[in-house]
Formats: structure tokens, sequence, C-alpha cells
């Protein structure tokens, strides 16, 4: 039972982490964009 929970957690922070990566691209991406003087269109959040 404690190793499941240990072993979730850790899925937890993979997660996480891919999601922290994916959202970095989308940030570089929309800045790259506007650097280009390009109007990127800023997603409401």
């Amino acid at each position: 039972m404690h190793k499941q929970k240990k072993q979730t957690f850790e899925d937890k922070i993979k997660k996480w982490k891919k999601q922290a990566q994916e959202k970095e691209k989308e940030l570089t991406k929309q800045g790259r964009n506007r650097q280009k003087g390009g109007k990127a269109k800023m997603r409401g959040k």
C-alpha cells in the first residue's frame, strides 16, 4: 500500500514537470512571435 502511494506521487511529479516544460515551450513560442512584431493572441487564464 505504501509503495503504491509513493509511485503515484512520483507519477504526479513527472506529470507536473512535463506540463511545466510544455508551458515553457508555449511561452517561448509566443515570445518569438512578439519579437517578430506579430500580434500574439493572449489566451485568457
